[in-house]
């Protein structure tokens, strides 16, 4: 039986590799993203996949699910993200004002983010 992995703790530091392997965290373990498309506006639905694919909220495994991807994967979605990427920036700004950090709120940022 393999040993269970501890919980990740808020603000601890360490290397994204360390971090990683400490946790068992990866882009293969990672729980998979559903959002919900009523929660997303029309203009934003398109990259609904692409926020479910690279739109995690760890950073680490963000990273780790980039690393992963091939560079062509990562061009198709720049590019789908690039024309709407102020209109989505503008949405997440103000769901977060409104400190609306629903799940499609949370994967969209780190798609955002993945493409910064």
């Amino acid at each position: 039986m393999s040993k269970k992995k501890p919980e990740p703790q808020p603000y601890e530091v360490s290397s994204s590799a360390e971090y990683l392997e400490k946790y068992g965290l990866s882009a293969e373990t990672r729980v998979p993203i559903k959002l919900d498309p009523e929660r997303v506006p029309e203009a934003f639905r398109h990259l609904i996949a692409d926020a479910e694919l690279v739109g995690e909220s760890d950073d680490a495994v963000r990273e780790d699910i980039l690393a992963k991807l091939p560079e062509a994967t990562k061009q198709e979605i720049e590019a789908r993200l690039d024309p709407v990427r102020r209109q989505l920036l503008d949405w997440l700004i103000e769901k977060g004002n409104q400190k609306d950090y629903s799940p499609e709120w949370s994967a969209f940022t780190g798609l955002i983010e993945s493409f910064a």
